[in-house]
């Protein structure tokens, strides 16, 4: 809840990134008088659900925590990867492992691959959603834009 993470007396901003997009949307449908803001990157509006979830949940069920090298190095491109700042960022990625697991996971991307509540798309606040022409969900991040109605400017 937004509680766990801001000052109960004063309006706060939310932000997520990737699959973390989702969870900041649920706490500003839920608590919509809290936030002031909310800031979207690396996000998408499929509204089917999330086909790559099916993929990763085979992977991490077989693999474990330890697909989670394989993983990263198919979600950035080959040049990014290779780049100083790819392996830095996967060190990063790769560092959680002592507080992932394999079950939490799973049911991590159970979850993204139902589709979203049609409520958490009814915006509360302003939303900034960032994306890059490079990002795997450049052209779904659009889509977004649109269902939660967002003008042009």
């Amino acid at each position: 809840t937004i509680d766990a993470i801001a000052d109960p007396t004063e309006p706060t901003i939310l932000a997520g990134c990737s699959v973390g997009f989702t969870t900041v949307l649920h706490m500003a449908a839920q608590q919509p008088a809290r936030t002031s803001a909310v800031i979207l990157s690396g996000c998408s509006y499929r509204p089917e659900g999330k086909p790559f979830a099916a993929k990763r949940i085979a992977e991490y069920e077989a693999a474990g925590v330890a697909n989670r090298r394989p993983h990263y190095l198919q979600v950035v491109s080959p040049a990014f990867g290779a780049s100083e700042l790819g392996r830095y960022f996967g060190e990063l990625f790769l560092e959680r492992n002592d507080t992932a697991d394999q079950r939490s996971i799973v049911e991590m991307f159970r979850a993204l691959g139902a589709a979203d509540p049609p409520e958490i798309f009814e915006p509360v606040a302003p939303v900034l959603i960032i994306t890059g022409s490079l990002d795997s969900s450049h052209e779904s991040a659009f889509r977004l834009h649109a269902r939660i109605g967002l003008s042009e400017a």
